[in-house]
This record gives structure tokens, C-alpha cells and sequence, in this order.
């Protein structure tokens, strides 16, 4: 009956290792997904400032642009006698000798 005994109770160790191992299993995986998401976050808050920072360099290397004679023509046909009026003053002045 001791041998019995013996075996029983290696099995119930046997089985009580599986149940800690599955245990421990689980909550392992429960902190490595919540790892995963914390840097997944942080990873996403960096690629934003990183987008953002590049975009304020871009913007801040991009020459301002002078509008073109199209667009300048195509802008003065829009406009009303009072502002035709002030865009001639202006190049009167600029001018004045009518060249």
C-alpha cells in the first residue's frame, strides 16, 4: 500500500505543477499583453510627435511663395471696380511714370 500512496502522491505533485504552470502562464501573458499595449501607446505618441516635428521642419524650409502672373491674372478678374481701382493706385504709385 505504500508504493500506492507513493505513486498518488507524485501524480497529484505531477498535476499540481501543471495547474501552477497554466496559473502562472496566465498571468504572465496578462502583464507581457499589458506591457504590449503600454509601448504600443508610447510608440504611437512618439510617431506623432515625430510626424508633427517634421512637418513644423518642412514648413519652416519651404520658401513662402509668391503667387505666379497667372495666378495674379486670374485674381484680378475676380475683383470688384473698388478693389480694381485700388490694385491701379497702387501700381500707379509704384510707377508713376507709367512704365
Amino acid at each position: 500500500m505504500k508504493m500506492s500512496d507513493d505513486v498518488r502522491k507524485v501524480m497529484m505533485a505531477g498535476i499540481g505543477a501543471l495547474s501552477t504552470a497554466a496559473e502562472k502562464t496566465q498571468e504572465t501573458f496578462e502583464v507581457l499583453a499589458k506591457k504590449g499595449e503600454e509601448t504600443l501607446d508610447h510608440g504611437q505618441a512618439i510617431n506623432e510627435r515625430l510626424r508633427h516635428k517634421i512637418k513644423q521642419i518642412i514648413q519652416e524650409d519651404e520658401p513662402e511663395k509668391k503667387p505666379g502672373k497667372d495666378e495674379i491674372l486670374n485674381a484680378l478678374e475676380s475683383l470688384s471696380p473698388e478693389e480694381l481701382k485700388a490694385v491701379k493706385d497702387k501700381l500707379q504709385s509704384l510707377h508713376p511714370d507709367g512704365q
